[in-house]
């Protein structure tokens, strides 16, 4: 969903100069704005986690078949 030029965008303030864009399922589509020259600031709606407290697809995984079991 992209909005308009200083305009909120559901409901989330934009700054004057700027264009609100929402991406649903992941950054994909912004790696493909940035490899085609167009600078892009990313920030989170919801905030910030430290990386070392992700653990990896594998780990979760086992960790819920565990509590499968």
């Amino acid at each position: 969903m992209i909005g308009r030029s200083g305009q909120p965008l559901l409901d989330i303030p934009v700054a004057e100069g700027r264009t609100g864009f929402i991406v649903v399922g992941g950054l994909n589509p912004l790696a493909a704005v940035v490899e085609a020259g167009i600078s892009c600031e990313l920030k989170s709606l919801s905030g910030l986690e430290k990386f070392s407290r992700f653990s990896t697809f594998d780990e979760t995984f086992r960790r819920y078949m565990d509590a499968l079991r």
